[in-house]
């Protein structure tokens, strides 16, 4: 929601899935112990055979849609406004205005 409120038109990640240092068999030593390993900048968590997403990384998705959402609401409040449907376009404006309150409560 902060990317919405702030309109900021992107935003990136430092990584997808980082083991925290750069040696050849990083990745290796992780899965060895990955129970017991911090991967602090990742988003995912490698087994043996897949990599397993974690609770962050859902969040960014999650985040992504909400920010679609409102882009398309945004957009049709703004077409219902200037066809003249005012009520439809208070309509939306409703759950927008609520974004704002919602971090403030």
């Amino acid at each position: 929601m902060w990317c919405w409120k702030t309109g900021i038109k992107g935003s990136a990640l430092w990584a997808y899935a980082d083991p925290g240092n750069t040696s050849s068999t990083a990745w290796d030593a992780v899965l060895k112990d990955v129970t017991n390993t911090e991967l602090h900048y990742s988003f995912v968590r490698p087994m043996p055979d897949d990599l397993v997403p974690s609770i962050g990384w859902e969040s960014v998705r999650e985040g992504i849609d909400d920010h679609r959402y409102l882009a398309t609401l945004s957009n049709l409040i703004r077409q219902a406004a200037g066809k003249g449907l005012s009520e439809g376009a208070e309509t939306g404006r409703t759950p927008v205005a609520g974004v704002d309150r919602q971090d403030r409560q």
